[in-house]
């Protein structure tokens, strides 16, 4: 899944600010407030994902693609990968 459109469904996406974006979309972390996400495969995600996995996971922000406006949400994480993440450092 292209970067971008990994953090539009997990970050959510204000109206306008990639390819398809006609309106505003919450996001899977904002809508899952109070509940756990699973994110299969995490150690595929590009660098850049990572930062904003890492804000959610330190200070309980996510920032929409296209908004200057963070929201907070409790999220609890759980992930998974194949391959053995210490092996991939």
């Amino acid at each position: 899944m292209p970067d971008e459109l990994l953090h539009s469904e997990l970050f959510g996406h204000k109206r306008g600010a990639c390819t398809g974006a006609i309106s505003d979309r919450l996001g899977l972390f904002a809508a899952a407030d109070g509940s756990t996400v699973f994110l299969d495969e995490i150690g595929d995600v590009l660098p850049a994902f990572q930062v904003s996995l890492l804000r959610l996971l330190q200070d309980g922000e996510v920032k929409p693609l296209g908004s200057h406006l963070t929201k907070h949400c409790n999220v609890r994480i759980i992930a998974a990968t194949n391959p053995r993440l210490k092996d991939l450092i």
